[in-house]
């Protein structure tokens, strides 16, 4: 897509703006390879962040309720470490077409699996708490890398697997129904956010594509600029 004859693509596309945050479909294509291949360190140290975060969450609240360590709900609390570190490394490793159904699908487990522990804890007598949850959702929004359109479906599908688990174990509706309410709230400003950011990112690839074609071609004559001349030459002269 880096040659003259796709300038004005950019430029176009520039112009007419994207407000429905998608790009005409000779552009969509190679924007998200491109955000896949930039966000994937980030979303990398995300992961691995948020394993050493849960971990020591753990660690503090095993210490001061001197909880069961080898209960159900703290086995999947540890499971979700696990499956966190090595979701983390599957991601780097996965060709682009799957990274992001696999970054999703971890996202969903966890917030599955952190159901299923408020859940166990509600009935073990515990108070079900919904921290993590809040927690899980902004972690999805901040650092998964998922454009706006996928994030939203995690999102969704992470708060109705919630309340499905909830109402499936009888909490009680108005315990739920305040949980909920904050819930809802975390996801969309979350969300919010992952919007801001990739109407940001779409601007910027497109500039900066862009610039590379400006600084390697002439746009009226569609010739090479010196600069690429000795691009494609140091190229060569490797191979």
């Amino acid at each position: 897509m880096n040659s003259p004859t796709t300038l004005g693509l950019y430029r176009r596309q520039l112009e007419s703006g994207y407000p429905r945050m998608r790009f005409a479909p000779q552009l969509e294509r190679f924007f998200v390879e491109d955000h896949q291949q930039r966000r994937l360190a980030y979303t990398r140290i995300g992961m691995l962040l948020a394993a050493a975060l849960y971990t020591a969450f753990l660690g503090v609240s095993w210490s001061l309720t001197d909880a069961n360590l080898v209960s159900w709900s703290s086995v999947l609390r540890v499971s979700i470490i696990f499956g966190v570190l090595v979701a983390a490394h599957v991601i780097s490793v996965l060709p682009l077409r799957w990274r992001d159904p696999m970054i999703m699908a971890t996202y969903l487990v966890f917030g599955l699996v952190l159901s299923m522990v408020e859940v166990i804890s509600y009935r073990n007598g515990e108070m079900q708490r919904y921290e993590g949850m809040i927690f899980a959702l902004f972690h999805c929004c901040l650092f998964s890398g998922l454009l706006l359109r996928s994030c939203f479906s995690v999102v969704c599908l992470m708060l109705l697997s919630y309340v499905a688990i909830s109402l499936a174990f009888e909490l009680p509706q108005g315990r739920l129904a305040f949980q909920g309410f904050f819930l809802v709230l975390s996801g969309v400003m979350g969300l919010v956010g992952v919007y801001l950011t990739e109407q940001s990112e779409r601007d910027n690839f497109l500039r900066r594509q862009m610039m590379t074609i400006g600084a390697n071609f002439d746009e009226l004559t569609a010739l090479a600029s010196r600069a690429a001349f000795d691009a494609y030459l140091k190229q060569h002269l490797r191979k």
